[in-house]
């Protein structure tokens, strides 16, 4: 770029080397069962992690679907997981995130999920704790 700073092949370099340095925005924490609803787990749950805005649509913006635990459980949600290409995490100042424990392994919640979800958090927010304490009704 010093010699040629218009030369084809260093001002593709430079722009790979731009993006490569850009951060992904995306939420990264745990979620906890609340010790009195650890019981409750059986094998062959599955828990799903998502974001959502906080208002609008509730098509998730991203979601992680995973084998349920009690032990707490680390994840990372960004645009890599988002469900359509034109919504997501990126796209949203705030969101809320909601983890859910489903007997069935549906992704629509039923009666007797647990269920635990955050307020509206910054799309990147990092060491987020989501406790699941509640049922769905």
């Amino acid at each position: 770029m010093k010699i040629d700073p218009r030369h084809p092949k260093a001002l593709a370099l430079a722009a790979a080397q731009a993006g490569a340095a850009t951060p992904t925005t995306g939420i990264s924490g745990r979620v906890e069962i609340a010790p009195e609803l650890r019981s409750r787990l059986q094998p062959g749950d599955t828990l799903y992690i998502t974001a959502r805005p906080p208002q609008g649509p509730r098509l998730p913006l991203a979601v992680l679907r995973l084998s349920a635990s009690a032990e707490p459980v680390a994840f990372t949600l960004s645009d890599d997981q988002a469900m359509a290409p034109d919504h997501r995490i990126s796209d949203h100042a705030q969101v809320v995130v909601e983890a859910r424990i489903s007997r069935s392994g549906d992704a629509m919640p039923k009666a007797g999920d647990l269920v635990g979800r955050t307020g509206a958090i910054a799309n990147s927010e990092q060491g987020l704790r989501v406790l699941v304490a509640g049922v769905v009704p």
